[in-house]
């Protein structure tokens, strides 16, 4: 049910199947977001025509509104969005790392002020599990700490190492609701520091195995060649039989250069966005 098979390389670059609940994906595929469960300015029906074959859902919006039970009780977040094939959600983490001035990161979980209502919310890796399982997503994403892409070393092994021990609360968490059709996929951060991706690697290698990993924490500031980097300095570490997922890079340019690096997936907003606004790639 979540099985990734490798069929080709060409250097670093992969073409491969990923075997999900609702349905297969052939990679490397970018997956448009759909922040509330659907792609804006788009019918269910256009996506897949554009050639979409996975959708991603947001985690913090979807629970802040509609709220994760509304989507539940009217049969989960592919029913709610009228989408039957593969669905991903993210975890939270990004969402609440850009709300600067509006959220406290502590070791439980992060607070954050609702940018709907001013109300206060809790987010923690148990939430956020507790939230996706609901949605009901094919994969469900790790809770994690990101920093900003011109971090410190000392903040960005923070991070990481918060990032590691809430993947052991979020793999627990996720076990106990023992959904069948959702697996979890874990989080590689460390910032621009190589040598702290790769502990973050080591560290999610050791707690696996895992049927997909992402790699978070790029795109956000740094220069395009440091992502590229970051980026080179995994690709011998990371499993040749799984899938990998770069998360919220999503230019045209930033996909080549990111499919010769050995990525698999990604997703961005910029592309319905910038369809909204009238322009196109």
């Amino acid at each position: 049910m979540f099985e990734y098979k490798l069929d080709r390389t060409d250097a670093q670059a992969r073409a491969g199947r990923l075997q999900l609940p609702h349905g297969e994906v052939l990679t490397p595929t970018f997956m448009p977001v759909g922040t509330y469960g659907a792609v804006r300015g788009l019918h269910p029906e256009e996506v897949e025509a554009a050639g979409a074959q996975i959708i991603l859902g947001n985690t913090y919006h979807l629970h802040l509104r509609p709220g994760e039970q509304t989507v539940q009780t009217m049969g989960g977040l592919h029913r709610f969005s009228a989408w039957d094939k593969p669905m991903l959600t993210d975890s939270g983490g990004f969402q609440v790392f850009s709300l600067a001035g509006l959220r406290t990161i502590e070791e439980e979980g992060v607070e954050f002020t609702s940018h709907i209502d001013g109300s206060v919310r809790t987010l923690t890796p148990e939430s956020s599990m507790d939230i996706q399982s609901a949605l009901g997503a094919d994969v469900a994403m790790a809770f994690d700490h990101v920093v900003p892409g011109q971090a410190s070393r000392e903040l960005a092994e923070e991070g990481m190492e918060r990032t590691l021990r809430w993947l052991d609360r979020c793999r627990n968490r996720h076990q106990e609701l023992a959904s069948p059709s959702q697996t979890l996929w874990p989080i590689i951060q460390g910032g621009s520091h190589d040598e702290l991706r790769r502990r973050s690697l080591e560290g999610t290698l050791e707690r696996g195995p895992w049927t997909g990993i992402a790699i978070g924490g790029l795109s956000v500031g740094e220069p395009k060649p440091v992502m590229h980097r970051v980026l080179e300095s995994l690709a011998g570490g990371l499993p040749q039989d799984r899938p990998r997922y770069l998360m919220g890079v999503g230019f045209p340019e930033d996909l080549v250069e990111g499919i010769a690096r050995g990525v698999d997936l990604f997703d961005c907003v910029a592309a319905t966005r910038n369809g909204r606004h009238g322009s196109a790639w």
